[in-house]
Order: structure tokens, then sequence, then C-alpha cells
């Protein structure tokens, strides 16, 4: 198995070049170009790394910011889904009761967050269900 190895601050580095990137399959032929000449100046040691990296490894750091940058379901924003995570603290087990759960949380949001009480309303119970978990999954993770 393939993996890579950064130190904190290169991976902070990395993940906030990357943020704000359209990460499509047609940029990744020009993703080490764009890595290298950004990086250059300020880590010039990473862009040298990075300037050496074969293709499968350039993939594994392609897909794996990709795949930190994939909004929530329902595509809520990782500020939404932080407050959502929040609001959702205090609730253990409402699985039979998810709907209803739903909206109150529609309820909750719709002074403070509006644009998320919207988000919320529009998604299916089984959109729902899957954001739920993955709210659920952070929460366990910390």
């Amino acid at each position: 198995m393939s993996y890579l190895r950064f130190t904190p601050l290169e991976y902070r580095a990395l993940c906030q070049l990357c943020s704000p990137l359209d990460l499509a399959d047609d940029f990744f032929p020009d993703f080490k170009a764009f890595l290298v000449a950004a990086l250059l100046d300020d880590l010039p040691d990473l862009a040298k790394r990075i300037a050496l990296f074969r293709r499968g490894q350039l993939r594994i750091l392609f897909d794996h910011v990709r795949g930190r940058k994939a909004k929530p379901a329902g595509g809520l924003t990782q500020e939404e889904f932080r407050a959502l995570t929040q609001a959702c603290n205090s609730l253990v087990n409402p699985h039979r009761f998810l709907h209803y759960y739903k909206d109150s949380l529609v309820r909750h949001f719709q002074k403070s967050k509006p644009a998320l009480a919207r988000k919320l309303t529009r998604m299916t119970d089984e959109q729902f269900r899957e954001l739920y978990g993955r709210v659920k999954e952070r929460r366990r993770k910390g």
C-alpha cells in the first residue's frame, strides 16, 4: 500500500492551498505544477518533494484533498455542518424518530441559520438519515 507523509505544517499548507480549488478530474494533469508553484516560496522543500512525486503518489494526494473537500449530505457548508453537530449533541439515539427530529432542527435554525433550515427542509428522509449518520460519526471521533 502506498502512502504519503507530511508534517502537520505541510499538511495544513496543502489543505489550505486546495481548499478553494475545483478538484475535478480534469484538473489532475495541472495539479502537480500548481502545488509546486504555490509552495516554492514558503515551503521549498515540500515543493521539491512534490515535484518528484510519481503519478500514483500524486493521485493519492489529489484524491485525499478532494475527499476532504466533499460537502456533507444536502450540500451543507462546513460551518452549517458544525452548527448541526452542536445542535445534535443533546440527542442520544433518535433513529426511530428522525423525521420529527429533522422538523425540530428546521424550527431551531429558522432564525439563526435560515439557509441551513431551508436545506434541511429540502432533504428527503434518507438524505437526512445519511447526514445524521455523519454527525453521529463526527461526535464519536470528537
